[in-house]
């Protein structure tokens, strides 16, 4: 709590018991007594029942959470059976279908017992008719009560609560009907302030999560199956579902979403923990526009509270219901009252909600960025598409080998396939010898079933939900994976496929598949005719096949600077360039207008010192039978041979930290390696040193060289993370980023893409 609200509040608090000094005071009390005795028979009558109903319900206030204190004392013993009650079915569910999702929902404030209103249940019927029948809705829990027990049964005032749960589902009781009715009301208000309370609320929340996470067992849910959840909560449903979510996703391990229809929720739970919140509201509920007021962490000068951090993350999606009330006729219940486009306000509610369980909802959008991306740009040219490589191809093993066995392009399937594909496209564009058949055909991609995979993949799997700052950095032409934005349950399969507006994503698989598996009849309509199962993450590449060649000159065209190059191939007999020769095209790099500069280039990349010893070049023959070069590495930086080797840790540290830095610009065009080696000592150094200079010492085996220690510790196979850091463009013509000293490291996809294309 900040200093400037504590002083708020302790103002308000001195400002009160001053106003209640002053009315007890002698003078006061007496002028309050004789303006009372004054008053006529019935307002006296009036005022009398208002304080009895202030102090009933200060008196309920204080005995609000004792229920929720008794049953996490154990006060109650073997006499709380929450599992009696586990709630009910909205709709029977076939036994023959898998599910894959459970509803629960939680009513508002007017709840009394297990049935609802009348428009309650109207709107579950047609909910549960909407939803697909692999979707289980459970209704029928007493969500304000840690004991699942309703108001109108077993309790020392139950004849009390029938008589006003009977009073608010008639108009015929008149006022008094219409204030014993309220009751209700008020005194569910009173749990939901216990639940949305700092000190008594999580109790409170974990007897809630406990009866919801009872009655989903016992309609077949099993516990760490991972099968998403969604809490629906109406009104104060809202706030008892975001304050069990956490609790209940920590015992259930699955994914827990919430959606909130007219809700009032206090932003005080962690709402981080969900998978998303929904809040449906319409513009004339004014009981829900009071939740941003009284709570006070949803203000938004508390920006670090669970709320705030949550819409800043994306995590909270607010939708308008038009002019939608918070109950009665006009509220989202209403099937009477209709909205400017004809629907019923329950017909609009039933949409909305259940297009958002089937994750088909019209808050489903994809935002379009008011500027173009360099992906953009660089899709204007022919050659980054993978369509301008022809996928049969043959090259000569002699000079090109392909990457890896498996090569194919991922293709993201849309919200339809989706749901029965398990997995993503892939269209094949090399494959291992045995199944050469299968180039050129789309197959589908899946994850292994081995255990350990299934773990990797749900413990990496996310719902996508853009933030704020994603679609005010997509409005500046930064690539996001757009087509994923509210997508539930992405895997990293999906992420990948999706990762770029288009399905050009190139990868290859590692070898061995685990699995090839020939579609079989019943088999889904829009699996491929093969699946593949595979154990590990795709790898991005660009290119199919890779040779070592040394550039030769450039052949002069019209192209300025030149996309044609003269090369000669590595002989693997001789060890030496003096294989095939063959002419090359370099794509020229797009031009960065907003710059004035390439971000690369191939000018006189002939003379580069690298090119003594080579270069790799990756790419594919394009539709003209020319090796068209879509990325390229020196070979000096990928041997095992480095320039420079150190020893010893305060050495090694030095070297990062200072002397790599050191005069940048005198290393312009060069390329250098060096070996660090902080484990190696000056001892190891010495002993070595000494023990090729003793001549007295018997003859012994000789002690390799710490270089060559160093070296032996790398074998093929091993494998390394690699770093690419890198500086901004500077001189005359230097890009914005490199502006100032400090340089962002944030490489925008389409700036890989013109990297790859050196």
């Amino acid at each position: 709590m900040s200093r400037k609200f504590q002083k708020i509040v302790n103002l308000f608090a001195i400002g009160l018991i001053a106003l209640v000094a002053v009315v007890l005071s002698p003078p006061i009390r007496t002028l309050l007594h004789n303006a009372y005795m004054a008053l006529e028979t019935p307002w006296r009558l009036a005022i009398d029942l208002i304080q009895v109903a202030l102090v009933s319900i200060l008196f309920a206030a204080l005995l609000a959470p004792l229920e929720a204190l008794g049953w996490w004392a154990g006060w109650y013993g073997d006499e709380v059976q929450t599992i009696l009650n586990p709630g009910e079915l909205a709709e029977p569910f076939p036994t023959d279908l898998t599910v894959t999702r459970y509803v629960v929902y939680l009513d508002g404030i007017s709840q009394a017992q297990y049935t609802y209103l009348p428009e309650v249940e109207r709107f579950l019927e047609e909910l549960a008719i909407d939803l697909p029948d692999n979707n289980v809705l459970i209704k029928g829990i007493m969500p304000y009560s840690v004991l699942n027990l309703p108001l109108t049964e077993n309790r020392f005032l139950s004849f009390f609560w029938r008589l006003a749960d009977r009073f608010q589902t008639t108009a015929s009781g008149g006022i008094l009907g219409l204030l014993i009715g309220a009751t209700i009301n008020i005194r569910n208000i009173l749990i939901v302030s216990v639940a949305a309370d700092q000190r008594y609320g999580p109790i409170y929340n974990q007897g809630t999560a406990q009866i919801i996470y009872n009655s989903l067992v016992h309609y077949g849910y099993q516990r760490g199956s991972g099968l998403p959840v969604t809490l629906l909560g109406y009104s104060g449903g809202a706030q008892m579902a975001i304050g069990a979510a956490p609790y209940l996703k920590r015992v259930l391990k699955a994914p827990i979403e919430v959606i909130s229809l007219s809700g009032v929720m206090s932003g005080n739970h962690n709402v981080l923990e969900l998978e998303h919140l929904y809040h449906l509201v319409g513009k004339q509920d004014w009981v829900e526009k009071e939740g941003p007021i009284m709570f006070p962490r949803r203000w938004k000068i508390f920006s670090l509270s669970y709320w705030n951090r949550a819409k800043r993350r994306g995590k909270i999606t607010f939708h308008s219901l038009g002019a939608v009330g918070h109950n009665g006729a006009q509220g989202p219940y209403g099937a009477e009252a209709q909205l400017p486009d004809g629907r019923s306000h329950l017909q609009q509610t039933v949409e909305l909600i259940s297009g958002i369980i089937q994750g088909n909802s019209p808050l489903i959008q994809t935002a379009i960025p008011s500027e173009p991306s360099h992906y953009d740009r660089y899709q204007q040219a022919d050659f980054n598409h993978p369509g301008y490589y022809p996928i049969a191809q043959s090259v000569d093993a002699q000079w090109y080998r392909p990457i890896a066995p498996w090569i194919g392009r991922l293709i993201l399937p849309n919200s339809e396939q989706r749901k029965s594909l398990r997995g993503v496209l892939f269209e094949v564009h090399h494959a291992a010898p045995d199944y050469a058949n299968l180039v050129g055909q789309t197959v589908t991609l899946r994850w292994s079933g081995d255990p350990k995979v299934q773990a990797f993949v749900r413990s990496v799997t996310k719902t996508v939900h853009f933030s704020d700052e994603a679609k005010y950095s997509q409005s500046q032409g930064i690539v996001h994976p757009c087509r994923l934005n509210h997508w539930r349950r992405v895997d990293p399969l999906e992420s990948l496929a999706g990762s770029r507006p288009a399905d050009d994503v190139i990868v290859m698989l590692r070898d061995p598949i685990v699995e090839v598996k020939e579609q079989q009849d019943g088999d889904d309509a829009f699996s491929s005719q093969c699946t593949l199962f595979i154990s590990d993450e795709p790898v991005q590449i660009s290119g199919r096949f890779y040779g070592l060649v040394k550039i030769l000159h450039p052949i002069e065209t019209e192209t300025n600077p030149p996309d044609r190059f003269r090369v000669v191939h590595f002989n693997l007999a001789s060890r030496h360039f003096d294989g095939a020769e063959e002419t090359v095209c370099f794509p020229p790099v797009i031009f960065a207008a907003q710059y004035g500069v390439f971000p690369s280039t191939t000018q006189d990349i002939e003379q580069s010192p690298a090119n003594e010893t080579g270069w790799y070049i990756y790419g594919a023959y394009d539709q003209a039978g020319v090796f068209t070069v879509q990325s390229i590495a020196p070979r000096a930086l990928l041997r095992l041979q480095p320039d420079n080797v150190i020893f010893g840790k305060s050495a090694t540290w030095n070297s990062i930290k200072r002397e790599v830095w050191k005069n940048p610009t005198a290393y312009k065009r060069r390329t250098r390696s060096i070996l660090l080696c902080p484990h190696c000592e000056d001892e190891e150094i010495s002993r070595w040193e000494n023990s090729e200079t003793s001549e007295t010492s018997p003859p012994h085996p000789p002690i390799p060289s710490p270089i060559q220690t160093a070296i032996a510790q790398w074998q093929e196979g091993d494998e390394a993370l690699v770093l690419h850091v890198y500086g901004g463009i500077g001189g005359r013509k230097r890009e914005p980023a490199a502006s100032t000293p400090i340089f962002s490291v944030t490489l925008p996809m389409a700036q890989q893409e013109s990297c790859e294309n050196r």
